[in-house]
């Protein structure tokens, strides 16, 4: 995340996830993938009243959440900047990008009293990271129709059993782990990951990997089907987009799953000319900060 909630007094982060709150009640729903981002910036609110409020309202969150707060006063520019562009982060996320969801931005612009050019600017990257974003849902419905498999272009966890959950989290922290620390954010994904492991000795296991510097070789994928391992592997590109990190070594990590998930090479190669295109418009983010 661009907003720096580790530092943040409580005040503010309940100030931030309220916001973010309004903005998935925008177009009056939530989909599966806004919820689970929301419940990670939950683990920074440290307030338990505060925490059960706003889970609260997310739970309701199909019917008006309420007027928008303004920010606190101390708030630079540049970090209502990032809170514009996190925001803005999760209403993409999930492949949709109604003009309610637009309309909130534009609210927010000017309640934080930003120039009519500034905005010009920030909406236009937003626009261009929702079309990144649909590029990953052609990728997944590429030929998936004609041999049998669901468009979803979204890992449904519920579906997946113990052995599946288990493989897909230690993936994913693997992945985070790439640089050798967690940060605040990929540390809330891991909590929120873990909790659908099934077995507590698998829990132990991931947990395990997470605090290890020597970590074993990566297990193969059990069950999952072509479908669902394109998908994990594009979360996990994904992932690197947004948190900058597109180096050798994750390339090579993510080169590392395209093999043990078998994946066609058409497929891995449309894939890494996505990633490009992703590096190239999140970069563009440090111009507008």
């Amino acid at each position: 995340m661009l907003t720096q909630l580790s530092k943040w007094d409580q005040s503010k982060v309940y100030w931030f996830v309220k916001l973010q709150i309004n903005a998935v009640a925008s177009d009056r729903k939530i989909t599966l993938v806004e919820m689970q981002r929301m419940l990670q910036v939950f683990n920074f609110v440290k307030v338990a009243s505060q925490k059960e409020e706003l889970i609260l309202m997310l739970r309701q969150s199909e019917n008006p959440v309420g007027s928008i707060e303004v920010p606190p006063e101390d708030l630079t520019q540049s970090e209502l900047a990032g809170c514009f562009l996190d925001t803005a982060k999760l209403l993409i996320s999930d492949f949709d990008f109604e003009a309610q969801e637009y309309a909130f931005l534009l609210q927010i612009a000017e309640m934080f009293n930003f120039e009519s050019d500034f905005t010009k600017h920030l909406l236009n990257w937003c626009d261009e990271g929702f079309f990144w974003k649909q590029k990953q849902t052609h990728l997944l419905r590429k030929k998936a129709e004609e041999i049998g498999f669901t468009t979803e272009s979204q890992l449904n966890l519920h579906s997946l059993d113990s052995g599946q959950k288990a493989w897909y989290a230690e993936i994913i922290i693997r992945g985070f782990l790439i640089d050798g620390k967690l940060d605040s954010e990929e540390r809330a994904i891991l909590i929120h990951l873990i909790k659908f492991v099934d077995k507590e000795a698998e829990r132990k296991r991931i947990l395990d990997i997470a605090k290890s510097v020597n970590r074993p070789m990566l297990p193969r994928p059990v069950g999952l089907n072509i479908h669902q391992l394109k998908i994990i592997y594009l979360e996990i590109i994904n992932h690197f987009v947004f948190n900058t990190a597109s180096g050798d070594v994750e390339y090579n990590f993510a080169h590392q799953i395209a093999q043990l998930s078998k994946l066609p090479s058409d497929f891995v190669f449309e894939a890494e000319l996505w990633w490009r295109d992703g590096v190239a418009w999140h970069n563009k983010v440090h111009q507008l900060l």
